[in-house]
């Protein structure tokens, strides 16, 4: 749409401050302030935090980053773009009163690939590859293993989060695809009051979980054909 933002992920890598998180790369674009410094929570346009929709292949994401200021729930390595879209937007988007930022997945992959990191607070990777010529399957998680130490560190501080993605690609014929995909994500995030461990306030202790079956068909003119249908589950405590 006139007005949108397309970013690769050559260009997302060579961005500095981002810490090569595609969702990250709207911060430095017109319009986007972050509610605080090196908080990956902003304001568009005057628009809350909570009236910006976040899509991953047009699926909402409910809770986009891990609690703490953690990474993204969806590894920057499945991510193909980034549609930045501050307004007016697509209505298969819509019902948002602030901007709209869309990803787009990386195709499945024809060679076996891994990817893997390892930081102070988590570790994670995904793994990807075909399993015939027409069948490849990726599996991917990330956990907040270093969490405990840091609640070892600051007792007043209880800290836990993780995710995990599954796809499953299956091409029958030339120019049509069927694949199913999951993901989903947990946190918890407690501080104690009045200085005391053993007496803490909850701030977050959420989880949802998304699987997507779609089929997709392309003509050799060019035109795209998609259906799809999403389920989804959400938790708050």
């Amino acid at each position: 749409p006139p007005g949108s933002k397309s970013l690769g992920r050559r260009e997302i890598r060579e961005m500095p401050g981002v810490l090569d998180d595609p969702y990250r790369a709207i911060e430095v674009q017109p319009g986007v302030t972050p509610a605080a410094s090196g908080v990956p929570y902003y304001f568009i346009r005057g628009a809350p935090p909570g009236n910006i929709g976040y899509f991953f292949d047009g699926i909402d994401v409910p809770l986009l980053f891990h609690a703490g200021g953690g990474p993204s729930v969806i590894p920057a390595a499945m991510i193909r773009r980034v549609e930045f879209t501050p307004g007016p937007y697509p209505a298969i988007l819509g019902r948002f009163a602030g901007a709209i930022v869309d990803a787009g997945s990386t195709p499945p992959a024809d060679a076996w690939r891994g990817i893997f990191s390892f930081r102070a607070l988590d570790v994670g990777g995904f793994v990807e590859g075909p399993l015939s010529e027409d069948v490849s399957v990726l599996v991917g998680g990330r956990y907040s293993a270093g969490a405990a130490l840091l609640s070892a560190l600051v007792p007043l501080v209880s800290l836990e989060y993780g995710d995990y993605q599954a796809r499953a690609t299956w091409r029958p014929s030339r120019g049509e695809r069927l694949s199913v995909l999951a993901f989903g994500a947990r946190d918890y995030l407690a501080i104690a009051t009045d200085g005391d461990a053993k007496n803490r306030e909850v701030f977050l202790d959420s989880d949802f979980h998304r699987v997507d079956l779609r089929y997709e068909r392309e003509s050799a003119q060019g035109d795209r054909l998609l259906a799809a249908v999403t389920l989804g589950l959400d938790q708050s405590r």
